[in-house]
């Protein structure tokens, strides 16, 4: 009998190990007739009930997250806003007639604000609604027609023109001179004007325009010929004094006077007739018994007085670009003869007459003093030819 119980035992626990699956007697399904969760919403039914509402629970919420279920509520209360005491639905409705109907964009930034009143400092809109306002400035702008207020046309009494025609005027009285100016030059173009010539004696131009120093200007000056390639006009003197020096800076033209002079050249003095032709004299000459009329004018640069002493230099050669013009030196009352060359050349006899004593030398021309003269001094100029 006692084998038989131990026997009828260890069939029992196998059984029971066979029915529970693990052998643990600690982690057993427990049966209950009703499931109490404490602050739930379960208490009263039993398992299946339970697992049930739990099971449709999940399937309303789609992700059995307790923490982010939509929360209901009965209202709406905004800090400061205009939704207190509406419900969710009103709200949004409200707030969407609202962006729809008048800001037209839902940003709170941008908005258009109201004012009863524009003050512009320094403008005229003081004191004016906004509509006002803007319906000014629409006049304006349309008036203006650029909206620009950097470029407008200012409103003067008087038109004040320093230096010129227009002061005292006022602005119609302005414009009437100026249309007037206008018309009667042709086209108001003040850089294609008829200009005026202006001669002083000296000096030739037109107005506007570069000015000519006729001095400058070989032949150039008024009354210029060959005997006074600097023209006629400059300080005429008259010398009684038996010596005379020619100033600084000045060409002596001597225009009348005995028919032999005494040039002093480096302290020695030459006998030198004036005919045919009256002497040049450079800056700085000594004359000796002079008694004689005479010109003087300022040196020129293009322009230059020479004086040639064939006892100091035997020989004289003609500059390169230069023409020598011999002014004195020979007389027509007597043959005169001069070495051009090395050729000894008759150039006055008295049959000559005056007028003819124009004596040109181009450049390179050698001249020397004649074999039957003990002496010779030449005056004349240098002038400039542009090859």
């Amino acid at each position: 009998t006692e084998v038989g119980t131990i026997s009828s035992q260890i069939t029992q626990v196998v059984n029971d190990i066979a029915a529970d699956d693990d052998g643990d007697a600690t982690n057993e399904i427990q049966n209950a007739n009703e499931v109490n969760i404490t602050g739930g919403t379960y208490s009263g039914q039993d398992v299946q009930q339970a697992l049930q509402i739990i099971a449709a629970t999940l399937a309303t919420d789609d992700d059995a997250d307790a923490t982010n279920e939509i929360q209901t509520a009965g209202q709406v209360d905004v800090t400061n806003g205009s939704f207190n005491g509406a419900t969710v639905e009103q709200a949004l409705e409200v707030l969407n007639a609202a962006i729809m109907a008048g800001d037209g964009d839902g940003d709170a930034m941008n908005e258009i604000q109201e004012a009863d009143e524009v003050n512009v400092t320094g403008g005229f809109y003081n004191g004016m609604t906004v509509e006002a306002a803007l319906e000014l400035l629409t006049t304006a702008v349309t008036a203006d027609n650029d909206g620009d207020a950097m470029n407008e046309i200012q409103a003067a009494a008087e038109v004040d023109v320093t230096g010129g025609i227009f002061a005292g005027e006022n602005v119609e009285e302005a414009l009437d001179t100026l249309q007037a100016r206008i018309m009667a030059d042709g086209d108001g173009d003040a850089t294609n004007e008829i200009q005026e010539l202006i001669y002083d004696g000296e000096t030739l131009g037109i107005t506007g325009g570069n000015m000519i120093t006729l001095s400058d200007v070989a032949f150039g000056a008024p009354g210029a010929s060959t005997p006074y390639p600097q023209g006629i006009f400059g300080d005429y003197i008259v010398v009684t004094s038996a010596n005379y020096q020619v100033p600084t800076g000045k060409n002596f033209y001597m225009t009348g006077g005995p028919p032999v002079i005494t040039l002093n050249v480096d302290g020695n003095p030459y006998v030198h007739p004036t005919t045919p032709s009256m002497p040049v004299l450079q800056s700085g000459q000594i004359v000796q018994n002079c008694n004689c009329l005479g010109l003087l004018i300022d040196e020129s640069e293009i322009l230059q007085a020479e004086l040639i002493d064939f006892q100091s230099s035997n020989i004289y050669t003609v500059p390169a670009g230069k023409v020598f013009i011999v002014k004195s030196g020979m007389s027509n009352d007597d043959v005169s003869y001069l070495v051009v060359n090395g050729v000894q050349i008759e150039f006055f006899r008295p049959n000559f007459i005056r007028a003819s004593n124009l004596l040109s030398l181009p450049a390179g021309t050698t001249l020397q003093m004649p074999n039957n003269v003990s002496e010779m001094v030449l005056t004349g100029y240098l002038i400039e030819i542009e090859e």
